[in-house]
């Protein structure tokens, strides 16, 4: 796992260790969303668990949409939305 958040962060992305239930695992990250963590930082932290991103300026302004389609009974709303997405987007990527 902590090959991933050295990915993450060489592409640029500002990341935190996240537990199952997707909450943050450290005490804050407040600092985190004005600079990417250092590697000194990250090796501190326990990343067994799972990667959070975090959007915006600092991980040069991601957005990230979550789509719950548990209530889509139809199960297209993913599927419609990135064809929409296609419309105007370089590089989408969809996660099911």
């Amino acid at each position: 796992m902590s090959q991933v958040f050295e990915t993450l962060t060489k592409a640029g992305l500002s990341v935190l260790p996240v537990g199952l239930d997707k909450r943050p695992t450290i005490p804050s990250w407040v600092a985190f969303q004005k600079r990417i963590p250092n590697d000194a930082e990250i090796a501190t932290w326990n990343v067994s668990k799972g990667v959070g991103i975090i959007c915006g300026a600092v991980s040069g302004n991601l957005v990230c949409i979550d789509i719950d389609s548990k209530h889509d009974s139809k199960k297209t709303i993913s599927k419609e939305y990135f064809d929409l997405l296609l419309l105007d987007c370089e590089i989408c990527f969809l996660v099911d």
